[in-house]
């Protein structure tokens, strides 16, 4: 991934590693100083969220449990280099009918009028434009009416 792009890399993301294609839940925003971000793998995820919801809730009562669990969570992390990883969410382009006309990777980009223009994955409803043009965060199905309403024609690149 280009250093460009670390800023863009927050918690919730999900990326994959190129050298071993597993993919990576986000734990916290990318230090863009040293490239890397703490991060779970999904396979993991479900324990890791579990012993979380224990750990703030108090359900692991002895003092031993607790700081076992709490290190049974610490071990699921994993430190990535984000050179070594590529964005694995996708963005949906809809019509306001919510029929999906294509998908593009976070990051990707898109055609708006001919333009090139690169989207950021928020949540799998709502994507930003990097571009300050067309600044704002747009909810799937709000971006398709306002492209239907102003002609605007929305084509896939990546």
């Amino acid at each position: 991934m280009d250093k460009v792009f670390f800023k863009h890399m927050y918690f919730g993301k999900t990326i994959k590693c190129s050298w071993t294609e597993d993919e990576y839940r986000l734990m916290e925003n990318a230090d863009t100083d040293d490239g890397t971000v703490k991060a779970v793998n999904v396979e993991n995820l479900q324990r890791y969220n579990l012993l979380t919801a224990w750990l703030s809730n108090g359900v692991s009562e002895k003092e031993d449990r607790l700081e076992a669990d709490r290190e049974e969570r610490e071990s699921l992390f994993e430190t990535l280099k984000l050179s070594d990883c590529v964005p694995a969410d996708k963005i949906r382009f809809i019509t306001p009918q919510y029929e999906t006309l294509f998908e593009v990777p976070d990051l990707g980009r898109v055609k708006v009028n001919g333009e090139i223009r690169r989207v950021n994955w928020v949540d799998d409803f709502h994507f930003e434009f990097i571009e300050p043009r067309y600044s704002g965060c747009y909810h799937i199905c709000e971006f398709a009416e306002i492209a239907k309403m102003n002609g605007l024609k929305i084509e896939k690149i990546d």
